[in-house]
């Protein structure tokens, strides 16, 4: 049992590295996209592949261990959750489990509040984008098919406005 446990607090501790390392990606993708940094920005989104990967590579062997050590203590249905599992094991667990769990839950909260200032920034960007083709192709040509319907191009009726530098 003690093996499993100190097995299961040091799958806890990688998992809590992992979302701690997700937090700083987080943060390092969205000052990336606010200086319009698009090399960054991808060496981030890899960067968060791999570790959404190595989460879910690990995932199945910590289901396991908590299976275990939930059937050798033999918690009820009710006490099969983290809070339920540290008020069963006794010290060193208890502890470890426990700072885990507030590190985690304080952790996760910050990610989440990243997660979404990095959104609404982003979205914010997609609007002005939007906005900047919209008034590109206002004055392009008509949004119309290529062809006829009986296979022939059609005719064109008007030139696009071109766009002009400064030399002109």
């Amino acid at each position: 049992m003690s093996q499993a446990l100190d097995t299961l607090c040091q799958v806890f501790d990688d998992q809590l590295e992992r979302q701690e390392c997700m937090l700083a990606v987080c943060t390092a993708q969205g000052d990336a996209a606010r200086v319009h940094d698009i090399e960054e920005l991808d060496a981030r989104s890899e960067a968060m592949q791999t570790l959404i990967q190595e989460t879910v590579d690990g995932e199945q062997h910590r289901l396991n261990l908590i299976a275990q050590v939930v059937a050798e203590l033999e918690l009820e249905v009710e006490d099969q959750t983290l809070t339920g599992l540290i008020a069963a094991v006794a010290d060193p667990w208890k502890g470890r489990m426990a700072e885990f769990q507030l590190r985690i839950r304080t952790v996760l909260l910050r990610t989440q509040m990243v997660v979404r200032e990095n959104h609404r920034m982003m979205q914010r960007s997609l609007r002005v984008v939007d906005r900047a083709m919209g008034a590109l192709l206002e004055n392009g040509p008509a949004m119309r098919p290529n062809y006829a319907a009986n296979g022939t191009e059609h005719a064109r009726d008007h030139f696009p406005a071109s766009m002009i530098d400064q030399r002109g």
